[in-house]
């Protein structure tokens, strides 16, 4: 039977199987970390004294900016100041909350 131009041969010898069952058995291996550096990450809580309390990035997320825009407002007054904790800054939630609230009634 005479082959067309869209017949596609391929070609695989023992060397290129071993390698594809290789390389899938490694993914399922990253994909296995990946989801177990994910439930660890969720282990993770704020210590007690910080309930309540955002930091740059979750107050960032909260308003869908970044944490920079969230120093600058700060710094401009339309944020109320941060709280600082050595280099760290953050807000009481009550505060962010209120200002979500304002915002989304404009």
């Amino acid at each position: 039977m005479p082959k067309k131009d869209s017949d596609h041969v391929i070609v695989i010898n023992f060397t290129s199987v071993v390698f594809l069952s290789q390389t899938i058995a490694n993914l399922s291996l990253v994909n296995n970390k990946e989801d177990h550096l994910m439930q660890e990450v969720e282990k993770i809580t704020k210590p007690a004294f910080l309930e309540g309390w955002l930091s740059s990035n979750e107050v960032a997320h909260e308003l869908g900016t970044t944490p920079t825009v969230i120093h600058r407002w700060a710094e401009d007054g339309r944020l109320p100041p941060p709280e600082r904790l050595h280099q760290w800054r953050f807000w009481r939630q009550q505060d962010i909350e209120y200002i979500k609230s304002v915002t989304y009634c404009r």
